[in-house]
């Protein structure tokens, strides 16, 4: 049995695509190269910006690399 396609809108151009799994579809969640990368412009060019305050708990794990944080521990 083929696995079930999955639907998804893309956040960028609002196109309906589907996929397999998100490990088979490098441009996830967007649906193109072209679109991904104007994502990435709108963050570069601070079109985007987070603008919540970080709790300083987290802000501290990110600071010193914590497994939680996602980043590699510096050895």
């Amino acid at each position: 049995m083929a696995p079930a396609l999955k639907k998804r809108r893309c956040p960028e151009c609002k196109k309906a695509y589907t996929y397999e799994d998100v490990e088979k579809h490098p441009t996830y969640p967007f649906c193109s190269p072209r679109c991904r990368l104007i994502d990435l412009g709108a963050w570069l060019t601070e079109k985007y910006a987070v603008t919540q305050n970080i709790d300083p708990e987290i802000a501290a794990q990110l600071a010193e690399g914590s497994p939680e944080s996602g980043s590699p521990p510096e050895e």
